[in-house]
């Protein structure tokens, strides 16, 4: 029996892979309707789904605001991290067919 609801506003990625990260095929296409734009720090802004009330936004805000000098704002903040340091990989056996 199945009992994991995705709930609505999540996007299941396990489809949407292959074993070597690249996307199959399609795109996600995100609706800028789904979320609001904030302004936290001077040229920082944070996108925050509309499915969150106040008191979770507000504490979204207020984590980011905290942690704003470790968090990369863009891609380009990434470049200066050593890419072993913050690559996730799952070693997978080739060939291998998966356990239902």
């Amino acid at each position: 029996m199945n009992n994991n609801i995705i709930p609505k506003d999540l996007i299941p990625f396990q489809g949407l892979f292959d074993r070597n990260d690249q996307v199959k095929g399609r795109s996600i296409i995100i609706n800028p309707n789904n979320y609001k734009e904030y302004e936290i720090l001077l040229e920082k802004s944070l996108k925050i789904g509309i499915c969150n009330n106040l008191d979770q936004i507000k504490e979204i805000i207020q984590l980011c605001i905290v942690y704003a000098d470790i968090i990369a704002w863009s891609y380009d903040d990434l470049k200066v991290f050593d890419k072993y340091i913050i690559q996730h990989m799952i070693k997978l056996i080739e060939d291998a067919k998966p356990i239902i």
